[in-house]
């Protein structure tokens, strides 16, 4: 007899399907990224985390079509998830910029509303899914060895061992330029993330080996536990966290495993060895000056938004517009704009003054930015309805009132160990992904444990009525059958075009990097043509175009005909690079790297008409970066040369002016400044400024802007200030850092 869809072997077969595909999932969760992506890492995540999505709902339709019912599971964590969306709904619909708060900052989707539907959706799909402990294990199981994997890849890293990989793969011709700071994940925060939420996972896998305590699954379980702490401390170092942070979550877990002891059995020896090497590297690698003193290699640290700083923009955001900014923020993944605007003139004292950061230095004060209190309040009711309905299933684990699962303490540490992560550091997608996927681990062994509350929580629907109609027809199951089809079908090209406009992009900057500026001038406008609503796309456009005419201009045609036809395609490519920077500017008003490149772009053309368009242009695009970014100095030192370049002398001297108070041991402003007194030939008040610059506690003798000064103040009077014709250039050392900056040396768009 031939196995019909119902059959017992059937359900378990796609039961098995399903485990393996969330268990394949999580494995490649920490190494799935695409290189051929404008966001490396972001998205590529995100578009993962989709797929599986996708299919497991897919899997659900199939089933809801073949049973004739509509069965969907009630969860413990639906009030508090909802909410926490619907607050994320109504800040992006009243954001500063709705597309960013929707899509993302660069349209990475982690912190946009769209990933936030995405990452709900995995939980509930997840949660629908997989049925018992059993299937938790294969998860867990998957897990702890994917990053097992990635701690042996990021010791070997720090050690130097992988030299001939990243030079391998960067003769290879890659996009990503490799180097001895890449990891698969991103940033260093994501990495500390990933180490420390698998730790209590791979602690857990213990329980369920053989009682001996030299049984070889355990032996690895240990050994993988230990190479996990041994790259989260490397990584940490990495972050620039002290070692009290890391400490905080190493005790929290081991409170729990006191306080659930008897639990452990015959597995404390193998616990005791995870714990005391956790610590010997914790103070190894976080104490000062330890892993130096020990001839270890040293870490660079990576630059990040402070939490200091991060609070003065959250604040700002919520106390400076009204109402609205109190209740929702400026809108999810606003942090860069709000950086740059609310940022105090007294961050221009810090080391990392010139750095803009894409996201708070801790995801609580990100939300508190982005959502305002409402979204604050939301996050913390999630985090209150986890911790009480964590506590209520200890509970009954440790009186045994029920059937008692395992897995349970491991699973609710790693819940808590990325909760308090939120308050030390950024998250991204991988960060959302391992928070939902760990609530569904545990409402999954919850209903694993209690199956009569896994029943009550049900809710099925059907059109039928009565035993006697089951072979009937159910209209309802099928319309949401059908339903589920279309939206995955619109979702899919909703992201394709988006990951097509990407891919675009990342072509056209790998072509302006060889050089190649027809062909990156050719994608930029299959980039636009599949995405004109992201002003950066735009924008890549117009600096592109802006090139191009640059180098058709200056070329030297061998023919009257082919100077005919140049000069009309400069022509052509002047008004796309008009067009496309306004469109951007328009766009997204908030966005100084906008303002910035059409200050670029419209002095560019301004030389290409020899001083006859674009000066209006300029100059207002020029104030428009300061008014977005009015304690930036380099947007007064380029105001001023642009004035100093048409003969508006006194104009450019307040200018240069404005620049050296906003920072007063800045080279640019200090030469620029410096330079125009003397050509105003006001030596004496130029000597007096050298002078109370060279008495500045930053600029000694040795430094270069100091032997400059000392220079001049020998040569004074014979110094200019020379104003090329070149466009006019952003003088920031970096118009973009993300969370902490990435790992690679990712190509962004052309400024």
């Amino acid at each position: 007899m031939a196995r019909t869809a119902s059959s017992p072997d059937s359900i378990l077969s796609q039961q098995k399907t399903k485990t393996i595909l969330v268990a394949v999932f999580v494995f490649l969760l920490p190494w799935f990224f695409l290189p051929v992506a404008f966001e490396a890492y972001e998205t590529a995540k995100v578009y993962l985390s989709a797929f599986l999505v996708g299919a497991l709902a897919l899997m659900c339709a199939r089933q809801f079509w073949q049973d004739k019912k509509l069965t969907l599971q009630r969860t413990p964590f639906d009030r508090a998830i909802l909410l926490f969306v619907a607050v994320y709904l109504f800040a992006t619909l009243f954001s500063i910029h709705t597309a960013t708060s929707a899509w993302g900052y660069y349209s990475r989707l982690s912190e946009g509303l769209v990933g936030l539907l995405i990452f709900t959706a995995l939980y509930y799909v997840v949660t629908h899914n997989l049925k018992s402990i059993r299937d938790v294990l294969t998860v867990v199981r998957s897990w702890v060895l994917s990053v097992s994997v990635l701690a042996v890849f990021i010791i070997l890293q720090y050690f130097g061992l992988l030299t001939w990989l990243w030079e391998g793969l960067n003769r290879a011709g890659g996009i990503i330029s490799y180097s001895g700071r890449f990891t698969p994940v991103g940033s260093s925060s994501s990495l500390l993330g990933v180490f420390l939420v698998a730790l209590p996972l791979a602690v857990a896998l213990l329980y369920f080996g053989k009682r001996s305590k030299n049984d070889p699954f355990k032996v690895l379980v240990v050994i993988g536990a230990v190479l996990i702490t041994l790259a989260a401390a490397i990584t940490a170092a990495r972050m620039g966290l002290s070692f009290v942070p890391v400490l905080t979550i190493g005790v929290l877990f081991g409170l729990l495993l006191l306080r659930f002891r008897s639990k452990i059995g015959n597995n404390v020896f193998h616990v005791a060895v995870v714990i005391v090497f956790a610590l010997i590297f914790t103070f190894i690698f976080l104490l000062p000056g330890v892993h130096e003193r020990l001839g270890l290699p040293s870490i660079p640290v990576e630059m990040h938004a402070g939490i200091r700083a991060s609070w003065d923009v959250a604040s700002r955001s919520i106390t400076g517009n009204g109402a609205k900014g109190l209740l929702l923020g400026s809108g999810p993944d606003t942090f860069f704009y709000d950086y740059t605007a609310s940022l105090p003139v007294e961050y221009n004292n810090t080391v990392n003054w010139h750095q803009r950061y894409a996201n708070a230095g801790s995801e609580i004060l990100d939300i508190l930015q982005g959502t305002g209190v409402l979204g604050l309040a939301a996050l913390l009711f999630l985090v209150y309805v986890v911790i009480r309905v964590a506590g209520r299933e200890l509970a009954l684990f440790e009186r045994k009132t029920a059937t008692g699962t395992t897995v349970l303490v491991p699973v609710v540490s790693s819940i808590l160990v990325s909760l308090v992560l939120m308050f030390v550091s950024p998250f991204t997608a991988i960060n959302w992904i391992m928070l939902f996927m760990l609530l569904a681990l545990l409402t999954v062994s919850i209903y694993d444990r209690d199956d009569k509350q896994k029943k009550a929580a049900q809710v099925v629907l059907t059109s039928q009525s009565g035993t006697s109609k089951l072979d009937g027809n159910s209209i309802l199951p099928r319309i949401a059958a059908a339903l589920i089809a279309v939206l995955l079908l619109t979702g899919t090209y909703i992201l394709g075009r988006q990951f097509a406009a990407d891919l675009m992009l990342r072509n056209s900057l790998t072509s302006l990097q060889l050089n190649d500026i027809q062909t990156a001038y050719t994608e930029a406008q299959n980039a636009v043509s599949l995405a004109p609503d992201k002003p950066y796309i735009q924008r890549n456009l117009a600096l592109i175009s802006t090139r191009f005419a640059q180098i058709l201009a200056s070329s030297q045609p061998q023919t009257q005909e082919e100077l005919e036809r140049n000069m009309s395609f400069v022509d052509s490519l002047v008004r796309q690079a008009v067009f496309g920077i306004q469109t951007a500017v328009v766009q997204n008003r908030a966005d100084v790297e906008s303002h910035e490149s059409a200050a670029n772009i419209y002095a560019s053309m301004f030389t290409l008409s020899e001083g006859k368009l674009y000066k209006a242009e300029t100059l207002a695009a020029l104030r428009n970066s300061i008014a977005v970014d009015p304690y930036n100095p380099d947007h007064f030192i380029n105001l001023g040369l642009f004035l100093y370049r048409n003969e508006q002398v006194e104009e450019a001297e307040v200018s240069f002016r404005n620049a050296h108070r906003l920072r007063p041991d800045y080279a640019n402003s200090v030469l620029a400044l410096g330079s125009l007194l003397e050509e105003k030939d006001n030596l004496e008040e130029a000597r007096v400024f050298y002078e109370q610059v060279l008495a500045l506690d930053s600029v000694g003798d040795e430094t270069a802007l100091g032997m400059e000064v000392r220079r001049r103040l020998e040569t004074l009077g014979e110094n200019t200030l020379f104003v090329n014709e070149e466009p006019l250039e952003v003088e920031g050392e970096n118009s973009e850092a993300e969370d902490n900056t990435q790992s690679t040396d990712q190509a962004q768009p052309a400024e």
